[in-house]
């Protein structure tokens, strides 16, 4: 995905917060549970969706759909949408180069 897969993701600190929460809460209650770093924050640890602002790579880039857990058909769309954006930018770019 490169420089705009980096741009589209969130940075590393919500995983820390998320593992934080995850860590000091009492074992019974998280043992054998699977957790989704921004589904800890927003529907555990009280966060909202505009809390999770802070961690974005860029406010400029739509953040990349997951690969995992997310749609299929919409991660495609989106790798579909980003070479193209990548396309422009780079004919844009390369335009002010010469």
């Amino acid at each position: 995905a490169g420089e705009l897969g980096v741009s589209a993701s969130r940075s590393v600190d919500i995983m820390a917060d998320a593992a934080h929460w995850i860590l000091t809460q009492r074992s019974g209650e998280c043992s054998g549970n699977t957790f989704i770093d921004d589904e800890v924050l927003t529907q555990r640890a009280g966060m909202s969706e505009a809390d999770l602002d802070k961690y974005r790579v860029s406010r400029l880039v739509p953040l990349m759909p997951d690969f995992y857990v997310g749609d299929p058909a919409a991660l495609e769309k989106y790798v579909d949408g980003a070479r193209k954006m990548q396309g422009m930018v780079g004919a844009f770019t390369s335009a002010f180069k010469k």
